[in-house]
């Protein structure tokens, strides 16, 4: 496969969206994207979905919210590194992000400071499905709008959301389409306000058992969320398409970030079908934690051959190098342990590009001794994101 070229990409794009399961680094790979862009020379935000504080913490700010965070340039000049560019950093309110929204939509002040204290909208980002996923996307594309950041790296939530993350548009047009909320309010709605003086004697037994079971003044709190944003239906429609265009566009491409273990491959595997079903532009895969092979010749030697191999390291360590026996066999140990797991890594991310149609741009990373703390860490990670020219 070819090999990605992560700089032609962080040039020529404006968003770069960082996919993938939970605990393969994603959150890490997004934060070093952004740190390389601010040495290019670029005005860098890198926002992130996950409450983790790993971006956060990885980038020496003592707390994240839904205003971005510039990161201080001695964060870099403590490594020898002057960023030509700027690094600002924000992880996404859920809550505040739909605020801003009726904020901005609906007709007047007073419309809105009561939609904000209904308990049906309180409740709607957790009971819509693809809310939180739809408002990440909409977060970016009001960032994007403003035209304030050179490029902006998304980190977003879990592989096992892919659904949710790739059709929250869709799901938020559709509802706020205005035939289903006329179906759902006819024939009650009149001159765009709800009266409920209007209910027959049969709905309002019905209705009536709905708010017994579902709570006090359900009717009521669900009517006035609706008809206070009746108007403004067409927008939030319109609204969702133009994100899915954004998307769709040329200055955005999707990295699938993934470990290279058969397990994570095969979320990755499933995310990257999703993706290149819903017509998104893929930029390529990062296969993180990979465990390099250790040897020039990677075919790796059959098992009875590793028992060979063993025997013979160990004699080598004691006789040649005089080791001690003890830590003559736990270095041994320890090679063969790390050779089994590049065997493995190597099989796995061999049966994954078998199995995925057309040549996918591909990069490792290795698995490093220490976790990956701050902006030394992530300059670390940088040289393999971003190998010298050879």
């Amino acid at each position: 496969m070819p090999r990605l070229d992560l700089e032609d990409l962080l040039q020529g794009r404006k968003i770069v969206i960082c996919c993938g399961s939970g605990g393969v680094g994603k959150t890490t790979v997004s934060a070093a994207l952004g740190v390389q862009a601010a040495l290019l020379g670029k005005k860098v935000l890198a926002l992130t979905v996950d409450p983790a504080r790993r971006l956060a913490d990885s980038l020496g700010l003592s707390e994240l919210g839904n205003r971005e965070a510039p990161v201080p340039a001695e964060r870099f000049l403590r490594h020898g590194k002057n960023p030509a560019g700027s690094l600002h950093a924000m992880m996404l309110d859920t809550k505040r992000t739909f605020d801003e929204l009726i904020e901005r939509y609906a007709p007047d002040e007073t419309v809105a400071s009561n939609i904000m204290q209904n308990q049906f909208y309180q409740h709607l980002s957790s009971a819509m499905t693809g809310s939180h996923e739809y408002l990440a996307m909409e977060k970016l594309y009001q960032i994007h709008l403003d035209g304030r950041y050179d490029l902006i790296v998304l980190d977003t939530p879990p592989t096992k959301h892919a659904l949710d993350f790739l059709e929250a548009p869709n799901r938020v047009r559709a509802f706020f389409d205005r035939s289903i909320s006329q179906w759902f309010l006819k024939p009650y709605l009149t001159m765009g306000r709800l009266s409920l003086n209007l209910f027959n004697r049969t709905a309002g037994t019905v209705l009536r058992l709905v708010e017994r079971f579902t709570g006090a003044e359900f009717l009521h709190d669900v009517s006035e969320f609706v008809t206070g944003l009746a108007d403004s239906f067409d927008i939030f429609r319109s609204r969702a398409e133009e994100v899915m265009h954004v998307l769709r566009g040329e200055e955005t491409t999707f990295l699938l970030v993934t470990a290279a273990d058969r397990g994570s491959l095969g979320e990755a595997a499933y995310f990257y079908d999703r993706i290149r079903k819903a017509s998104l532009p893929f930029g390529g895969i990062i296969a993180n934690r990979f465990h390099a092979f250790p040897l020039p010749d990677e075919s790796g030697p059959p098992p009875r051959d590793r028992d060979e191999s063993r025997e013979a390291m160990l004699a080598a360590l004691t006789r040649r190098r005089g080791l001690p026996p003890p830590v003559a066999r736990q270095l041994v140990e320890n090679f063969d342990r790390y050779l089994g797991l590049a065997l493995r890594d190597r099989d796995a991310l061999h049966a994954f590009t078998q199995r995925s149609p057309g040549r996918i741009p591909l990069l490792t990373v290795p698995a490093f001794d220490e976790d990956i703390f701050d902006i030394g860490g992530l300059l670390k990670m940088n040289e393999y994101l971003f190998p010298a020219p050879s």
